[in-house]
């Protein structure tokens, strides 16, 4: 039976770009007092929120341009919290101090105006006006916006004409191409029909009293990641099989007690191949951010904070994202960091093809390329390097027979490049 070649078209970056760069500080904040509050992208833009309002990354200029946001009112001291993107809506919350709640807006315009979109939300006692305290607002994969009250999840398309309870949703879910996942404190639950429907997976049996901190998925081999705290104690898995079984993911090795002298908790984590970053809450002496990474795919974290300030008041780090393959930062104070700028980006290579097939493959896996290669690695998804050889120019094929069974990462490296594809041995 004849295979047809899987052909992967590649935008590969030297290895340095991204996973071994340092932070640089983006001056995202003319005011030391300014808190950043949220970013996110939209219509391939990056857009944080703050004291100072809303604002977006000029690339070209590397900075912060101010957007005009017409219609929301930031007197009284109110803030813009939330910022979240539905696809062709942009949303924002406006915190309120003065009556302790939250607005919710709107703009179909890329921020220049917004409109009250809050129809149908739970109102504030002591401001009818205006809805309540919300806990969790973000967006799903499908363009709907999910807000959290108390105990109660509300959700609408941007263009319905108001919100409805839908209590299906969680505050901690993430999503693949495949399926939705969401996390109580002692269930992992998976969707196939956007929310409509939740089937419990087996395996997820946690004990009660577990609190989610974490729901990640990596965005290049699919393994969940999962942290919560359990009593005084941060608790750190993942699992590769949609939660039949788990695995510590080893971040207490690297973390102590909080500056509240109880153990430090994960706070935010992203995750992409074999690179792991996350940050927790301040450890005891806050001698710097605690920001940690992993390049072996979590067997072994190192500190990843150079470049970044000694600590002065800073807790933890909110959200991570990555854009125009930068990673950016946000803490819970007036600064957003990034790493990968300057550091090789104009050395990367364009449009270089690679054909690996078949994929799942048995005995021998073909690997061609446009350039040279140099040399190619097999990782198992937990970082574990299983075979790796230099390449010859007469050579054609990996051979995978002593592999067991299972997905890997293939890591082909030439001259200037690498790149890491998830192959399947049957």
């Amino acid at each position: 039976m004849k295979m047809k070649a899987l052909l992967i078209s590649l935008t590969l970056m030297t290895a340095s770009t991204v996973s071994f760069g340092q932070w640089q500080a983006t001056n995202a904040s003319n005011q030391s007092n300014n808190v950043i509050q949220d970013f996110c992208e939209h219509q391939n833009n990056l857009y944080s929120s703050s004291y100072e309002g809303i604002k977006k990354w000029n690339v070209g200029l590397e900075q912060w341009d101010s957007v005009p946001a017409s219609g929301i009112d930031l007197s009284g001291g109110g803030f813009i919290e939330d910022i979240v993107s539905t696809g062709d809506y942009l949303y924002a919350t406006k915190w309120s101090p003065g009556c302790a709640s939250h607005m919710v807006y709107k703009s179909a315009d890329d921020g220049l105006t917004f409109t009250r979109d809050t129809l149908g939300l739970p109102k504030n006692g002591a401001c009818d006006s205006v809805p309540n305290t919300i806990l969790a607002f973000f967006s799903l994969p499908n363009g709907k916006i999910v807000a959290e009250f108390q105990t109660n999840f509300y959700t609408k398309n941007p263009t319905d004409a108001g919100w409805v309870v839908d209590n299906n949703m969680a505050r901690f879910m993430a999503f693949n191409s495949n399926a939705w996942y969401k996390i109580s404190s002692t269930k992992l639950y998976k969707s196939t029909d956007e929310g409509l429907t939740w089937t419990t997976l087996q395996g997820t049996g946690f004990p009660p009293g577990m609190q989610p901190t974490v729901l990640e998925i990596n965005s290049e081999t699919g393994r969940i990641y999962y942290n919560a705290k359990y009593g005084f104690d941060n608790v750190s898995l993942y699992t590769d099989d949609e939660g039949a079984s788990w695995d510590t993911l080893h971040v207490n090795n690297v973390l102590g007690n909080s500056w509240i002298g109880i153990s430090q908790m994960v706070q935010s984590l992203n995750a992409k191949g074999a690179e792991i970053v996350f940050g927790a809450d301040q450890n005891v002496n806050g001698s710097h951010p605690e920001i940690y990474a992993s390049y072996d795919g979590g067997v072994n974290f190192v500190p990843d904070t150079v470049g970044l300030p000694s600590n002065a008041g800073i807790e933890y780090a909110m959200d991570f994202h990555y854009y125009n393959d930068e990673l950016f930062l946000i803490f819970n104070a007036n600064e957003i960091y990034r790493k990968g700028a300057g550091l090789g980006i104009s050395e990367l290579k364009q449009d270089l093809i690679v054909s690996l097939y078949p994929n799942p493959a048995n005995d021998k896996l073909y690997i061609n390329s446009d350039e040279e290669i140099k040399t190619v690695s097999v990782y198992n998804l937990q970082g574990r390097l299983v075979n790796h050889r230099q390449w010859k120019l007469s050579d054609s094929f990996l051979d995978m027979s002593d592999i067991p069974s299972g997905t890997y990462l293939v890591k082909i490296r030439t001259n200037q490049a690498e790149a890491t594809r998830r192959v399947v041995k049957y």
